[in-house]
């Protein structure tokens, strides 16, 4: 019986019990360059959640609690897994920031289902978008913008709402793609993945039915107001 309880408290530090991303993201701690890095920095975590987007910035992908919202989502590196959005996965890995973002290095990615439904985008203000640490990686969605030509060079394209200023970022290449497409409008909505880079925040829409815009009969009106209908 000693030698078995002596083998059992050998093991229990290897044992790697599941964490809520909101643990690991949750941060009122700044850090010396304002980009609030993970309590969980640096450390082996093990996390179950729902893929909300896939090829993020060119290396990503998304896990997200299924209730969604603030703190509730995380980037991981792909490391060579066919994730697909819908799915529910177990990742285990190492806690890292990135460019600011906090982020996990999977060691291990087990798929635990196939098609789940998607947390809701959750709704905030722009100002809420550019100011809050909360919405990292969360899929969330902003409405009743006004898309514009950015007047900075990293991001082609801003969206405004009263005196407020966001910028929409092309982390899944769909804006480079529509450069013989109108985006120069109002949009009823704009649905994406919040990433931070270059010291701000931005909105990063993973494909054109993310954009929503107000009917007028125009082409470019049409993106997403089909699959707006499943939002």
């Amino acid at each position: 019986m000693k030698h078995l309880m002596i083998l059992i408290s050998l093991l229990i530090p290897c044992l790697l019990f599941s964490t809520a991303i909101k643990d690991i993201q949750f941060t009122n701690d700044a850090g010396f360059d304002g980009t609030y890095p993970s309590p969980y920095l640096n450390q082996q975590v093990s996390i179950e959640g729902i893929v909300t987007a896939k090829d993020f910035l060119g290396k990503y992908f998304v896990v997200s609690e299924p209730q969604g919202g603030p703190w509730n989502a995380i980037s991981v590196i792909n490391n060579g897994s066919a994730v697909e959005v819908g799915s529910m996965l177990k990742v285990e890995g190492k806690v890292l920031e990135l460019h600011g973002m906090t982020c996990i290095r999977p060691t291990n990615v087990t798929l635990l289902g196939t098609s789940q439904n998607l947390p809701p985008a959750y709704h905030v203000t722009l100002y809420e978008l550019n100011n809050n640490e909360a919405y990292e990686s969360v899929l969330v969605k902003v409405i009743n913008v006004n898309a514009i030509k950015s007047n900075k060079n990293i991001f082609q394209y801003a969206i405004s709402s009263n005196s407020e200023t966001a910028y929409l970022g092309d982390g899944f290449g769909c804006l480079s793609k529509s450069q013989n497409q109108e985006l120069n409008n109002t949009l009823l909505s704009v649905i994406g993945i919040v990433s931070f880079s270059n010291n701000r925040y931005s909105l990063n829409p993973r494909d054109f039915y993310d954009l929503i815009y107000q009917t007028t009969g125009t082409k470019s009106n049409s993106w997403g107001k089909i699959k707006s209908l499943y939002r």
